[in-house]
């Protein structure tokens, strides 16, 4: 029963990923972020990421992140340096800001302003 218990809290944490649609290339993050939701099968949800278009992560549902969903933008961020087109955040929680900028690294050149 402990077995359950333990993937139900898991699930419960999953990070939802949904699009607008193909040719706008707005995607939407809604949940965590964090160590728990992150793992190989979601992983697998990041094929959008190798793609020459333009893309726009909207971050503003997110609703907690840490260290690992850093870890995680960064590299969606080395993904898409391979292929053609921007990759832009757009609602990035201000945490997101200041976890980057204590590990020295800058989310300036990826943040969307309308």
């Amino acid at each position: 029963m402990a077995l359950l218990a333990e993937y139900v809290e898991v699930y419960e944490h999953m990070a939802i990923f949904t699009k607008t649609n193909d040719r706008d290339g707005v995607y939407y993050v809604e949940g965590e972020l964090t160590f728990l939701s992150i793992n190989k099968k979601m992983m697998k949800k990041f094929h959008f990421i190798k793609t020459d278009h333009d893309i726009c992560i909207d971050l503003a549902h997110v609703t907690r992140l840490d260290s690992a969903g850093l870890a995680l933008i960064i590299e969606w961020i080395k993904i898409k340096g391979m292929f053609k087109g921007s990759l832009m955040f757009s609602n990035v929680p201000k945490q997101l800001i200041i976890l980057a900028s204590l590990g020295g690294f800058s989310l300036n050149d990826y943040l969307y302003t309308p």
